[in-house]
């Protein structure tokens, strides 16, 4: 019988071929790899080696040549597959006793083996051509190849090993693990290779290899015991990377690791059957819910265990047939969904049936639940007192709230579901597409402060909405939401307040007001007093030049009549009247129009206006309020005015425009106060100029008072927000000022403040009154 060495083959075949050879009496040896088989050859008298030349495990096509080369003795039967019949022919070529293609049967094995065996045996070439030969096939491998000694130092390494070490063979030769690898690293090599030496029992083993600092990588290192010519043990190395593998393997056990963590943990159950419909395995956490443990029902008849129930058993016949079945169950009293996939083979013929069971009761509790809250979230949008609409991502309207459906006249059924431009909403919907746009590209929230709409019952009225995104879970805007209110009172309240609180302020003003106009009229009265005196006069003096006249027109001049006349027009000085005359009565009408003029500021200032915008000039707006004003600043400022000629007329509310520049003003004035309280007689200054930005208007209010101190600079425009002391201010100008250009006039209000210096407030307003940026 024949000392054989099966090289390369998978578990089954080698199982195969290693029973039918040793039946036969044949003593049969494996190796995995050519290191391995390399170990065989040279530590036991092997007669005949049958490899796999195309097996995805060998190492190299030159195999029977590095064979022949180590032990020429040896006979080599190759098997191939019918494509790789070339790689048969070339190894015969190369020094093969033959080959098989596969599949082949192990009686046609057993008679290649026993001619093999008596065949005659090769002579061994000459030692040093042998040497030669082997060296260059060795170093022609990719894998590297060591020989190392008994005092672990390596004797030979192939390219491949100088290339995987970084170094040339100089420096690798002679060496011991512990000269090339880490302390650690060589005591395992060393530890291993004492035992191959004692025992002579070829070994694998895989090392995470440390081939240069930071570079580790994982080997699989075969190694077997040789003799040397000279009678000592030689250890013969083949390594072979395997660093992409492992991760596959780590990859492989982690989703591995994964799959089982999701079956034990999620609510389903997983199966599958045979083609008999018996079952092969059963996992999932729901087994508990069905009173199993995993695996309890594996070898019986699926069709016995649930004959009760007839969609399982239907939709197992259904699966055997080929059809991929879904079907919701009830077990036990518990719903589930289950799925049916059958498996075929190559032919198409179905071999198994693999089966999902999702458990429903989770989400059948989390439905109800979500039911319940939303039901509760409704009952509690239905009592908030607000319009209530919200938009999906495509616009289509999915609430609408009691509140809605009262002011509009539509009930929820009629628009739920709808895409929300075509519901016919009585509104503005000119104006609510002149505010939002395309709704893909629009920055919300968005206030629409007073939308005019139709009421159910046909009044006219105005509802103020706020529009807002919708957000996912994952941060993408999933749709719309509109909280409205009807807002008709709260603006005829508002524009009663505004109307109060200017009246206040021209109450407030009032003395003031009287003070300037006093001036004015105190002197054109006495100015008109003295022009009285002198009309007295004049008329006296032309009496006697008439007298005087006739007198000589009668020839009855006398020379006392002419001195009386030039004693009356020396009285008269007639000089001073010529010369003071035209100045009284200059002044006199200054003093009518100064007094026009303050009364024309007073009658724009306290216009009551209406709730729709009309053009206002801005310039005129501002010179009748500091007017109105002038006895508020007058003592502590000069007022300076930059006001751009070009500015275009305003869409906007002319007295609430005004009641926001007065508030304004009187704060500078008293800013510049408190500063100046240290200095008698000085005073500071409030400019005020306009300029056309782009499509805005802009007015600038710059005082030289104290300045706004930082941790206040967020406080000012709240409501009853002060500075001043109990009694002296109120905190609702500021405040008022901000409602009015922010919500009235979509437009903005904001400062600039610097302490010691003074504050510049900054209003804006669209040309085209929109408010739109």
């Amino acid at each position: 019988m024949a000392r054989v060495l099966l090289v390369h083959y998978g578990s089954d075949l080698l199982g195969q071929m290693s029973a039918a050879l040793g039946a036969e009496g044949h003593d049969v040896r494996a190796a995995a790899t050519l290191g391995e088989a390399l170990g065989h050859l040279s530590s036991r008298a092997i007669e005949v080696m049958v490899a796999d030349v195309d097996a995805p495990t060998a190492e190299s096509a030159d195999l029977v040549a590095i064979v022949r080369s180590w032990a020429a003795e040896v006979a080599v039967i190759v098997t191939a597959a019918a494509a790789a019949v070339g790689k048969a022919t070339v190894a015969v070529s190369a020094g093969a006793f033959d080959y098989l293609v596969a599949p082949f049967s192990m009686r046609t094995l057993l008679l290649l083996i026993a001619h093999a065996s008596r065949a005659p045996k090769a002579p061994p070439s000459p030692p040093e051509h042998s040497d030669r030969f082997l060296e260059s096939v060795l170093n022609a491998l990719p894998n590297p190849i060591f020989v190392a000694s008994q005092e672990h130092r390596l004797v030979f390494v192939n390219d491949g090993m100088c290339a995987s070490l970084g170094r040339p063979r100089a420096q690798i030769v002679g060496k011991s693990p512990f000269e090339l690898f880490p302390r650690e690293q060589a005591e395992s090599f060393r530890r291993e290779d004492n035992e191959l030496f004692a025992t002579g029992t070829s070994f694998q083993a895989e090392h995470a290899i440390t081939l240069a600092p930071g570079k580790e990588r994982w080997h699989l290192v075969s190694k077997a015991r040789a003799a040397a010519p000279d009678g000592s043990l030689l250890l013969v190395g083949v390594v072979t990377d395997v660093t992409e593998r492992k991760r596959m393997e780590d990859a492989i056990r982690q989703a591995d690791k994964w799959t089982r963590t999701i079956i034990a943990t999620a609510p389903v159950v997983l199966w599958s059957t045979d083609e008999n419909s018996i079952f092969t395995s059963s996992d999932g956490r729901s087994l508990e819910h069905l009173g199993l443990k995993p695996g309890e029902v594996v070898g019986q008849d699926l069709f016995e265990l649930y004959r009760d129930y007839p969609l399982i058993v239907d939709a197992q016949r259904r699966a055997l047939g080929g059809e991929d079945v879904d079907v919701n169950v009830e077990v036990n009293g518990i719903a589930f969904e289950c799925r049916f996939r059958p498996v075929c083979d190559p032919a198409g013929k179905v071999t198994a049936v693999i089966g999902v069971a999702l458990d429903l009761t989770e989400r059948r509790r989390a439905e109800e639940d979500l039911l319940r809250a939303h039901r509760a979230t409704f009952q509690l949008l239905s009592a908030i007192p607000s319009m209530i609409i919200a938009l999906d991502e495509a616009s289509r309207v999915t609430l609408w709230s009691a509140v809605a459906e009262k002011a509009f006249g539509l009930r929820a059924a009629q628009v739920l579901g709808r895409p929300f431009r075509e519901v016919a909403i009585p509104w503005q919907w000119s104006e609510v597409e002149r505010h939002l746009g395309d709704p893909r590209s629009l920055q919300l929230p968005k206030t629409l402060p007073d939308l005019r709409y139709t009421r159910a019952d046909g009044q006219k009225r105005l509802a103020g909405f706020t529009v807002c995104w919708i957000w996912g879970d994952s941060g993408q805007r999933c749709g719309q939401l509109w909280f409205g209110a009807d807002v008709t009172e709260r603006r005829k309240i508002e524009s009663e307040l505004q109307q109060t609180k200017k009246l206040e302020s021209l109450g407030r003003l009032a003395a003031g007001i009287a003070h300037e106009i006093n001036t004015p009229i105190q002197y054109v009265g006495d100015n008109t007093t003295f022009l009285q005196e002198a009309f007295r006069g004049m008329s006296e003096l032309c009496r006697r030049c008439v007298e005087l006249i006739a007198t000589a027109r009668a020839g009855a001049l006398s020379a006392e009549l002419i001195t009386e006349l030039e004693d009356a027009i020396r009285d008269l000085d007639i000089d001073y009247l010529v010369q003071e005359v035209p100045t009284a009565l200059a002044q006199s009408l200054e003093g009518i129009e100064r007094v026009a003029t303050i009364v024309r500021a007073m009658k724009d200032f306290s216009h009551p206006g209406n709730a729709e915008k009309r053009l206002v000039d801005i310039n005129r707006a501002i010179r009748s309020t500091v007017e109105v004003s002038r006895n508020e600043w007058k003592y502590v400022a000069d007022s300076e005015l930059d006001l751009d000629p070009a500015l275009p007329p305003v869409p906007c509310l002319p007295g609430e425009l005004n009641q926001v520049l007065l508030n304004i003003i009187v704060n500078a004035a008293g800013a510049i106060a408190d500063s100046l309280r240290d200095q008698p007689g000085a005073k500071g200054t409030i400019a005020i100029s306009t300029n056309r930005r782009g499509e805005w208007v802009e007015i600038r209010i710059r005082d030289t008072g104290t300045g706004i101190p930082e941790p206040i600079r967020d406080k000012i425009f709240d409501p009853f927000f002060t500075t001043k002391e109990v009694g002296s201010g109120t905190g609702q100008g500021l405040t008022l000022a901000r409602t009015i250009v922010v919500d009235r006039l979509a437009g903005s209000l904001t400062f600039e403040s610097e302490v010691g210096k003074g504050t510049t407030f900054i209003i804006k307003l669209a040309v085209d009154g929109s408010g739109e940026h």
